[in-house]
């Protein structure tokens, strides 16, 4: 997706590792450069004078309802695959006032005018230079700016679906609880980066998320406003914090959970290359996660407790971190096999994820995004592991690194 600055790197790894929050921009906007720009000077090359000003690429203040005049400003973001965050409406820079020379590169900024590599999230090149003279406007179409994620960003879940949770005398309503498509955990990094507020506003042409008026159910009203109170937040959580419901909204308690947090890791392990396992995780073949013969995924981190891992830190353009105790896991009861590869899960099996640990959001049997079910990062050991009956597999300290780069 563009070229994280090591400054945007070394940020995301410490709130998914539970060092500091990554408090999602209130703003993002585009910079065009005629020159290349770097991680340590992302400001390189930016165009100046001319007309040119940095693009308002997102307002995550005001765009909270895809139907309202403010959100019609600015970009709209969406997943055309699994891998690709795209543009869904044009880009359109002012009218040139003079040469701006060629346009190679851009950059993501969150702020209007600030160029130090705290205020710039990535860098990229455009996949070809385009030259804008004076009475020119440079233009992307919807569709034309592609951010691609790493390969080893897992996607979450597979396919829709849809559970009927709400039901009284007047109506039974099936809806979607959460997001459920196959790009979950993409979708919650792009938001905690500030790429997508959501929610947008009407979901699935029938129903306003937005909205706080009763709409002619009282059971309705209670999901209209469900998702609306606290999924910007909860999009890849902090692990000491917990969403409640929008304020002033009842819920039932049967159905509905009252908290959404992430208070834990847990590492798993692998036979092969599970990819990004956008398909709902099963045991049995070589790029599925263990099972049975004693194995148990181990806790890396929980919350007022333990944490594996140390602060992360950048050196050389690489952003890392690595676990300062050793993580250990149960002693095998039977041949594990050669062990290739690793993902860590925000949460274990299907204890994750909601106060009253409800189907609609952790249930290990619906084919809906589930975050104990599928791994959020995956990677290959650096030498494979063969365990056999009575082995226990150990990582000393600091011999399990994760890197950005």
């Amino acid at each position: 997706m563009g070229i994280l600055t090591d400054d945007r790197e070394l940020k995301l790894l410490k709130h998914i590792f539970g060092n500091t929050k990554l408090v999602i921009p209130s703003n993002l906007y585009l910079g065009l450069h005629s020159g290349t720009p770097t991680e340590a000077s992302p400001s390189t090359g930016e165009l100046s004078g001319s007309g040119y000003s940095r693009y308002h690429l997102v307002d995550n203040v005001h765009n909270t309802d895809a139907t309202s005049s403010t959100s019609q400003m600015h970009t709209r973001f969406g997943f055309s695959t699994n891998d690709s965050l795209t543009n869904e409406s044009a880009i359109d820079f002012p009218e040139a006032t003079g040469s701006w020379g060629t346009v190679t590169h851009y950059s993501i900024w969150d702020d209007a005018t600030a160029t130090t590599d705290a205020n710039c999230l990535m860098i990229g090149a455009l996949s070809s230079g385009v030259a804008v003279g004076s009475g020119d406007q440079f233009r992307i179409a919807v569709g034309e700016f592609d951010l691609t994620f790493p390969a080893k960003m897992g996607v979450g879940a597979g396919a829709m679906s849809t559970s009927t949770v709400i039901s009284s005398s007047a109506s039974t309503m099936t809806y979607e609880y959460h997001y459920h498509t196959a790009t979950e955990w993409r979708r919650q990094v792009a938001r905690r980066l500030g790429f997508i507020n959501e929610p947008w506003g009407i979901y699935d042409g029938n129903y306003d998320f937005a909205a706080t008026t009763d709409q002619g159910n009282a059971d309705q009203n209670k999901v209209v406003g469900n998702r609306n109170g606290y999924w910007p937040n909860v999009s890849l959580a902090y692990y000491t914090d917990a969403y409640s419901m929008r304020e002033g909204v009842t819920q039932n308690a049967s159905v509905i959970p009252t908290d959404v947090y992430a208070d834990s890791l847990y590492l798993g392990l692998y036979k092969g290359d599970p990819g990004n396992h956008s398909t709902v995780v099963t045991a049995g073949g070589s790029a599925d996660e263990l099972s049975g013969n004693g194995y148990a995924r181990q806790q890396l981190l929980t919350k007022g407790g333990s944490n594996v891992f140390g602060t992360p830190a950048t050196s050389g353009g690489v952003s890392s971190v690595a676990n300062t105790s050793a993580i250990a896991f149960p002693e095998a009861t039977a041949d594990w096999g050669s062990i290739t590869h690793w993902g860590i899960y925000r949460g274990n099996n299907t204890t994750y994820g909601t106060a009253n640990g409800v189907a609609g959001y952790s249930s290990s049997t619906l084919d809906q995004y589930n975050p104990a079910r599928h791994p959020f990062l995956t990677g290959a050991l650096t030498t494979a592991r063969t365990v056999n009956s009575g082995d226990i597999l150990r990582f000393g300290i600091g011999d399990f690194v994760i890197k950005l780069d």
